[in-house]
């Protein structure tokens, strides 16, 4: 039986390496031997390359991503916090594009909109330069209520619409938002309504302020400062 030779797949693979290796300096482009090593050495320094140019468009990602949250008055943390919370899935990539190229698109997500996902406000408590937020709970009269408590911190709010039922229907975590400029409180519960607005009263940049469900005759001297007043 004739001894099968492997010639044929030895001059192809050292063609292989040898093209490979063309525009290597000195004999690393001539010699088989020295052309293999250097394409080992050359391999191994392709995988780091690639690795860190994930790293490099990251960093460049969240640079773009962090100036265009500071146009906003928010930084990179908060915003990106806002995002897992509000359930968006966008990636850092996107987001970076929005922010250099779509700079209305990328204002709208530094608003947050909370369509009844959560159960409580309390993942937003350290959300402290966020400018809007909009939360659509559950408006029925029987439905379960929310504590605005963790809003007081907020104190970068300037538009805060709530449409649900609040706990207690306690209006007094909000004294501490002096920036707002617009409120909305749509509350279902009618077997509590609001009783004192006296808590609103500090609230000197409002210049839009509704609120539903209040007793009668309620107190509206304490906001009277209000330009566009909706009390019901």
């Amino acid at each position: 039986m004739a001894r099968v030779k492997g010639a044929m797949m030895t001059r192809k693979h050292r063609k292989k390496i040898l093209g490979l290796a063309k525009g290597y300096w000195g004999n690393k482009s001539r010699h088989y031997k020295m052309a293999n090593q250097q394409m080992m050495k050359s391999g191994r320094y392709a995988y780091v390359g690639r690795k860190q140019k994930k790293r490099d468009f990251r960093q460049l990602w969240i640079t773009r991503i962090s100036a265009g949250c500071k146009a906003n008055g928010m930084n990179y943390s908060t915003f990106m916090h806002g995002l897992k919370l509000a359930n968006v899935e966008i990636n850092r990539k996107m987001l970076a594009e929005l922010a250099v190229n779509d700079k209305a698109a990328f204002t709208q997500l530094t608003e947050l909109d909370l369509n009844g996902q959560v159960e409580s406000l309390e993942p937003l408590r350290g959300l402290t330069k966020l400018k809007t937020l909009r939360y659509y709970g559950n408006s029925s009269y029987d439905g379960p209520s929310v504590s605005l408590a963790p809003l007081a911190d907020l104190t970068g709010l300037t538009e805060l619409y709530i449409n649900g039922n609040i706990t207690n229907n306690d209006l007094s975590p909000l004294a501490s938002l002096t920036e707002l400029r617009s409120l909305t409180l749509y509350i279902g519960s009618y077997d509590n309504p609001v009783r004192d607005l006296s808590p609103l009263g500090g609230l000197t940049n409002l210049t839009s302020l509704s609120v539903n469900n209040t007793i009668d005759g309620i107190d509206t001297s304490p906001v009277s400062f209000v330009s566009d007043l909706n009390i019901s």
